[in-house]
C-alpha cells in the first residue's frame, strides 16, 4: 500500500513553475508599444497579407505573425480571447471596416498561414530526418558529463 506522500509526489521532475512556463510558452501579452512593434508589417509580409481575401483571415494572419515574431511559436485562440490585439489590428490595417464580424478559421487555412509565416521567417518544419539528427545529437550530449571527475594520472 502506498503512503499519501508517495501518491501525491509527481512522477516527473518539475524545474519551472506555472508562471515560468506561461512566460516561456504562453501566448504573448503585449503592451501598447510591444503591440506596435509586433504587428508592424514588412513589405514582404504586406505582400503575403494580400494573398488572403477575407478580413477574418487577414486579421488571424497578422495575429499569428506578431505572436510568432515574439515567441517563434504558433498559438490557438479565439478572436474574443485576444480582443485588444484584434482591436489594434482592425484599427490600423482595416479602418474602413465597421463592426466586422470575425469568423473562426478552418484548420486548413490556419495551417496554410503557418506555412506562409514559416517561409517569411525562413523557418522549416522538423521532419523525420531532422528528428533523427536531433536524437543523435541528444545521445551524444548525454554521454558528456557536466561534472567530470578526474582521477590521478598514472603512468
Amino acid at each position: 500500500m502506498q503512503s499519501s506522500v508517495e501518491s501525491t509526489t509527481p512522477k516527473r521532475l518539475r524545474i519551472l513553475d506555472d508562471g515560468e512556463l506561461e512566460a516561456m510558452y504562453g501566448r504573448p501579452r503585449f503592451s501598447a508599444d510591444e503591440r506596435i512593434r509586433s504587428f508592424t508589417l514588412t513589405p514582404a509580409e504586406h505582400e503575403a497579407l494580400q494573398l488572403l481575401r477575407v478580413v477574418s483571415s487577414q486579421t488571424a494572419f497578422i495575429l499569428q505573425l506578431g505572436y510568432f515574431r515574439a515567441k517563434q511559436l504558433f498559438f490557438s485562440f479565439a478572436f474574443d480571447e485576444v480582443a485588444a490585439d484584434v482591436h489594434y489590428i482592425l484599427e490600423r490595417y482595416f479602418p474602413q471596416t465597421q463592426d466586422v464580424e470575425l469568423r473562426a478559421l478552418n484548420k486548413r487555412t490556419i495551417l496554410n498561414q503557418h506555412h506562409l509565416i514559416c517561409a517569411l521567417f525562413t523557418y522549416q518544419r522538423c521532419g523525420a530526418r531532422e528528428r533523427q539528427l536531433l536524437e543523435a545529437r541528444a545521445h551524444q550530449a548525454a554521454r558528456i558529463s557536466s561534472k567530470p571527475i578526474y582521477g590521478p594520472v598514472t603512468k
